[in-house]
């Protein structure tokens, strides 16, 4: 947890890390920079066609795998043998996703609108001709577009979807019943619609209307009740932790050191550094500007040139602390707020057993598949209620090269766009199994020393969260407030909803 008594120490700490980090001077322009055409405009558009940037695989180098939370879905190639073993039969899968790629929210978007007059008031100061299209720049994104889903999200679940059902054939072809796939997701059209996009992938030519389309029914809990998936938005004391000093005080640290000297390396990129330096806050808003240009049109060819592959890295890391801090490790609150998602994936896996168990008269029909479709600040807190990319150190501002080059939490990885999780339960010849993958690559469940992990065990190490009492979370001096979800009138049983 941070001492915000450490936090002079930790900026001055802060500087020798940047006498590290930033020994290599910054080139004015790239040649390939300067062949651009001075006309050419940026633009958010996914009908925009796609360019070739400088950040090439070829090098070493992609900044679609290092923009954070606004990283575009990607996932490693798959194991040269990730096929599951003979003797084992799936039963049943728990799929948790975040929505796909989409619009900036309202406040990125007059965030970006006011970037686009300061860049148009020092538009003189801008020498360098590649760069002459930020002088002109306008943000494309209208407000009422707030959020959306774009046409990219939509083809993020639709293929994560078809390539689910061809590597766990035949379960999930299996015909679709609403009581057999159960689709879920948060009361925002842009969770709503990634969902149907990956029911759509997923039922593909399986329905009976023109088409072979199979319409699936996808449930939304009331956002004031949903403590499954918006946890993070209940009346809580998380929601006091989240915005106190001990959760802002190391990104900011970061971001009033380093990203002052990005800031400093674009003007001088741009050719403005005589007469503007873009502030912290002005060079982070370029960075969310590259981060979208590339999730929604795949175009990395204008924000993201602002960034040299060392600078991305620390705005990538930059991302990385306010997320580590506000989200997941930073504070064990962060992520205990996940226990009810927890708490209904292990009813699922346990539904599963006991159906399978039972005798075929008085069996219930199992649940096949369990799909659900949320945020990032549901996926993240869930990653880490679980142990996952846990590093033996708290990351700080004032971390060492070492620790944040080796570092396993990394959200470009953890939380792009559709990321997702999922637990595949198994029988055998030695009993039921649960295997975990994220982003379609299988870890080992921490806590566990095999791939697929004895049901039991897997049980036993997260035996803790079984007990989840949500409301004590709420206030836990135990004051009594009227918004939090657990004083409804309603009442409360286990520390959920009745």
């Amino acid at each position: 947890m941070a001492c915000c008594g450490l936090l002079i120490a930790r900026v001055t700490l802060a500087h020798v890390l940047l006498a590290l980090l930033l020994v290599p001077l910054f080139a004015s322009a790239s040649s390939s920079a300067v062949a651009r055409s001075s006309s050419s405009s940026s633009s958010f558009s996914s009908s925009s066609s796609s360019s070739s940037s400088s950040f090439a695989p070829s090098n070493g180098f992609n900044i679609r795998h290092h923009l954070g939370t606004k990283s575009p879905y990607w996932s490693p190639p798959p194991a040269p043998d990730d096929s599951d073993p003979s003797a084992l039969t799936l039963l049943q899968v728990n799929f948790l996703a975040r929505h796909g790629s989409r619009e900036p929210t309202a406040g990125d978007i007059r965030s970006l609108d006011a970037l686009a007059e300061v860049c148009a008031e020092h538009a003189a100061s801008i020498t360098n001709p590649a760069f002459a299209w930020l002088k002109n720049w306008t943000n494309p994104v209208p407000e009422r577009n707030a959020g959306l889903l774009v046409d990219a999200g939509e083809m993020e679940h639709f293929k994560l979807a078809q390539r689910n059902r061809l590597r766990h054939h035949p379960l999930l072809s299996l015909p679709y019943r609403p009581y057999t796939f159960e689709f879920q997701s948060t009361q925002v059209s842009r969770t709503g619609r990634s969902a149907s996009s990956f029911a759509y992938g997923l039922l593909k030519d399986t329905g009976s209307l023109p088409g072979g389309y199979n319409p699936p029914f996808v449930f939304t809990e009331s956002m004031n009740q949903d403590i499954e998936f918006f946890f993070f938005k209940q009346k809580t004391a998380y929601e006091i932790l989240k915005n106190s000093p001990s959760s802002t005080a190391e990104y900011n640290s970061w971001k009033e050191v380093v990203y002052k000297r990005v800031a400093y390396r674009v003007a001088r990129l741009i050719g403005s550094d005589r007469d503007w330096i873009p502030t912290a806050d002005q060079v982070h808003l370029m960075w969310t500007a590259c981060g979208f240009e590339v999730s929604i049109a795949d175009d990395a060819s204008h924000f993201c040139e602002l960034f040299e592959p060392e600078n991305a890295l620390l705005m990538e890391y930059g991302d990385d602390l306010k997320v580590y801090w506000q989200k997941s490790y930073g504070h064990t609150l962060n992520y205990a707020i996940a226990c009810p998602l927890y708490d209904s994936v292990l009813g699922g896996m346990r539904s599963a057993v006991l159906a399978t168990n039972t005798s075929r008269e008085n069996a219930t029909v199992p649940l096949l598949g369990q799909f659900r479709f949320a945020h990032a600040e549901t996926l993240i807190p869930f990653v880490s209620l679980l142990g996952l990319f846990k590093d033996p150190y708290p990351l700080f501002a004032n971390s060492t090269l070492e620790q944040i080059t080796q570092r396993q939490w990394r959200t470009s990885m953890i939380s792009p766009f559709a990321g997702n999780i999922a637990f595949f339960l198994y029988r055998g010849p030695q009993g039921y199994r649960v295997k975990l993958e994220l982003n379609e690559r299988a870890y080992i469940i921490p806590g566990c020393d095999e791939m697929y992990c004895p049901f039991a065990r897997f049980e036993e190490i997260f035996a803790s969260l079984v007990e989840c009492h949500f409301c004590d979370m709420c206030f836990p001096d135990g004051t009594k407030r009227p918004e939090c979800i657990c004083n409804n009138d309603a009442g409360m049983k286990n520390g959920r909803p009745l």
